[in-house]
């Protein structure tokens, strides 16, 4: 179970790592169009990071908890 938990946390984190580069990308592209649409990538960002520091606690007390 903990080897399999181990593999899973590495994929979820390399996967989140993934989307929040493409989101930064997005942002970046956006930012040039209009203000409006930067606060609406910015948001976005800021929710991409919350899911993914969330999802590492989660993982983190499970593996501690089960590991």
């Amino acid at each position: 179970l903990s080897k399999r938990l181990a593999e899973w946390v590495l994929t979820l984190n390399a996967w989140d790592l993934d989307e929040l580069s493409r989101s930064a990308k997005r942002m970046k592209r956006i930012e040039s169009r209009s203000t409006i649409d930067t606060e609406q990538a910015e948001a976005g960002l800021g929710y991409r990071i919350e899911w993914t520091l969330n999802h590492v606690l989660l993982i983190g007390f499970l593996s501690l908890t089960f590991g």
